[in-house]
């Protein structure tokens, strides 16, 4: 057994393309200054919120959810099509249970409560302690919001619904995926798809976001249909060769798109035409008036989201595709820190708010002081023992 995972450890290696782990990397550290900025937009609600609030920052995080979760699925996807090419089927969801729910419910059984425990301090008259909080916090379920979502103080799993959802696609689409490695792997060209095709591959994600931000208006664990699809994605991306070759080849269609987009996009923001928020509070004025502009928001909404990311797959293969020291210590990093960093944030960002800095100085300090404390946590307790690997995910030490 050991040779054998030895061999596959060193298979993995050899697969291995630097740019993907590049940026899961980057992507993990843009969330730390992603939920940080949370705290100061006057878009949505959040656990902690400051008085203060930034435009510049409000926009920053339309900008970074267009393609942020969307990247985390798409590298899951590309994962797991490097995982079944050195892994047989039950050693494939064996590790999917190890590195996805363990975390998950470790996380929420110990790591996500904190986060609510400082939104009911935040109330005036809460005055309990952590472990009398504590005591009642898994009995306390809101019935409109069994898993969380609307920063009460209530039961939720917090951002960790990400690793819940990723269990439940690599379980569903597992059959798909080993019937497409047998059959169709075999069969697909080893061309390139021109850029008519690029836009094409669109149309599901324009689809989606129409369905259910315009007539549905879901919103319910982030809209996991959208994932869905850019999880298929990242596996077809290294499945289908002709897919990452014309991410090359239409570069300069690319990124014409992704900018002609991005700039669509924030001017029908200003009109007011984006699903949610004011247009007054993001760019300019303007009111949500009708159906037709819900459709055409989300129609550039989700081809922007796609152009987005195919930038990214290009810069990566471009930028990054490069192996050192640095990115062999972050990749090991990345889930414990996608684990903890939101629970400091909220930590550290109930006292800094209530500081007398300004709105630049108070988002510094909570972003320094969060990725520093979730890093000497890493270095100093999680990586140093099996459990806490365990715990968090990590591959065990032989």
């Amino acid at each position: 057994m050991l040779e054998l995972s030895k061999n596959a450890n060193t298979a993995a290696e050899h697969l291995r393309i630097y740019y993907l782990d590049w940026l899961r990397v980057t992507a993990m550290l843009i969330l730390v200054f992603f939920h940080t900025a949370r705290i100061f937009d006057s878009l949505s609600p959040f656990y902690i919120k400051s008085n203060q609030t930034s435009v510049f920052l409000n926009n920053l995080i339309i900008f970074v959810n267009q393609w942020e979760l969307p990247v985390f699925f798409l590298i899951a996807g590309s994962a797991t099509w490097f995982s079944l090419e050195i892994r047989p089927a039950g050693r494939y969801l064996k590790e999917r249970f190890y590195r996805l729910l363990v975390p998950f419910f470790f996380g929420v059984l110990a790591v996500v409560p904190p986060q609510l425990y400082f939104v009911l301090k935040t109330k005036a008259g809460y005055h309990n302690s952590y472990w009398q909080f504590f005591s009642s916090y898994f009995f306390n379920i809101d019935p409109r919001y069994p898993l969380g979502g609307n920063y009460s103080g209530a039961f939720e799993v917090a951002h960790l619904w990400f690793l819940g959802v990723l269990f439940i696609f690599s379980l569903v689409l597992l059959p798909f995926f080993l019937t497409f490695k047998r059959n169709e792997s075999k069969k697909v060209s080893d061309g390139s798809l021109n850029g008519g095709r690029l836009v094409v591959l669109s149309i599901p994600i324009v689809l989606i976001t129409v369905l259910t931000h315009a007539l549905l208006d879901w919103s319910f664990l982030q809209n996991p249909f959208i994932y869905f699809i850019f999880f298929i994605y990242g596996f077809l991306l290294f499945a289908v060769p002709s897919v990452n070759k014309a991410v090359v080849k239409n570069r300069n269609l690319i990124f014409a798109s992704a900018l002609s987009s991005t700039l669509l996009l924030f001017f029908l923001i200003s009109l007011g035409w984006n699903r949610g928020v004011s247009g007054s509070v993001i760019l300019g004025t303007g009111s949500y008036s009708g159906l037709t502009q819900k459709i055409i928001y989300e129609v550039v909404n989700g081809f922007n989201m796609w152009f987005l990311m195919l930038c990214l797959l290009y810069l990566g293969q471009r930028y990054l595709n490069v192996r050192n020291r640095l990115l062999s210590y972050l990749r090991g990093a990345v889930l414990p820190i996608y684990i903890l960093h939101q629970t400091f944030i909220v930590a550290f960002g109930f006292y800094i708010v209530r500081l007398s800095l300004n709105i630049t100085q108070k988002y510094s300090l909570i972003v320094f002081s969060s990725l520093a404390a979730s890093l000497l946590l890493y270095e100093l307790v999680i990586k140093r023992t099996n459990l806490t690997r365990f715990l968090f995910g990590m591959r065990l030490k032989k």
